[in-house]
């Protein structure tokens, strides 16, 4: 999850840099499924591409709340960004804060 503006040049320059960084096709140690050890099972697909690139972004973010409405600037949204291909995934939220009486 990132917070950017949601511009289709900025979300298409986004991608090009991640494919120029950790390309889909590059050789990763991590897809050779016969010398991993752990973290491997029959669904297992390879995958290095994406967790190269999931070390260039955050891996959470802090967002601020006030009266009920999240605070963004006038074009920033929260992306979603996805780096392994469609699956399900959860999401979690913490909120900290106090109630006004």
């Amino acid at each position: 999850m990132v917070v950017n503006e949601h511009e289709p040049q900025l979300l298409s320059d986004f991608y090009a840099l991640l494919e120029a960084t950790a390309p889909n096709d590059g050789r990763y140690r991590h897809d050779d499924m016969t010398s991993r050890t752990v973290n491997v099972n029959d669904r297992e697909r390879p995958n290095g591409h994406a967790h190269c690139r999931a070390l260039l972004l955050p891996s959470s973010v802090s967002l601020n709340v006030a009266s009920g409405r999240l605070l963004l600037g006038q074009w920033q949204r929260v992306l979603l960004v996805e780096l392994d291909g469609p699956r399900e995934r959860e999401i979690s939220a913490l909120l900290l804060g106090e109630t006004q009486q």
